[in-house]
């Protein structure tokens, strides 16, 4: 207290004491203004139908990805408590080279849990991913790499550095990943 009436002096004080019920107010008002904006933005994003979106979210996944992403299912985001989005019978393909027709995943239920102060910033941070029975396929190419494996085009380049994704935690609830290598004549299933 004697630091700010250093720097303020003791008439600043005392202009204080004799306005604390308005600067209370005050105060009070700004927290109800903010109530209302933050209750307000999230009643209108719970109204919005995600599923009409699903095909821009999709393309927006593409272009950070590099795969094709078709969502069978229902989609929706809430912001409240915390936000979330949730999309169910999902299907990840490659976009170009051999088998572009054969999912590289299907699940059934995508439920993530995602960082508010970086979403309003227009990026993803992903504190949580639960993958619900997920269906995988790996497969090791003749040339050695994976059917997962594609370059990064220059766009996917430019569109990472703009924004934010992170993941930080994945879960896979009733899983099944398919490994297959043809040239060693492995075909393994591994299910949780």
């Amino acid at each position: 207290i004697l630091y700010i009436i250093d720097i303020f002096g003791k008439d600043f004080l005392c202009l204080l004491q004799e306005n604390y019920a308005v600067i209370k107010k005050i105060f009070i008002g700004l927290i109800v203004v903010v109530a209302l904006a933050v209750g307000g933005l999230s009643a209108y994003i719970s109204t919005i139908d995600w599923n009409k979106h699903k095909d821009k979210i999709a393309e927006q996944l593409e272009n950070i990805t590099g795969k094709r992403i078709v969502f069978g299912g229902s989609v929706s985001l809430s912001v409240f408590p915390t936000p979330y989005l949730t999309a169910k019978d999902i299907k990840i393909y490659n976009k170009s080279g051999d088998n572009t027709n054969e999912p590289l995943a299907v699940i059934n239920e995508m439920v993530t849990d995602l960082s508010l102060v970086p979403l309003l910033k227009g990026n993803f941070v992903v504190n949580n991913m639960s993958l619900i029975n997920p269906n995988i396929l790996i497969e090791f190419l003749p040339d050695g790499k994976l059917n997962w494996y594609s370059e990064i085009s220059d766009e996917q380049k430019d569109t990472l550095d703009e924004v934010e994704v992170a993941l930080n935690s994945v879960m896979l609830k009733d899983a099944s990943v398919q490994i297959i290598n043809k040239g060693l004549n492995v075909d393994i299933t591994i299910q949780n």
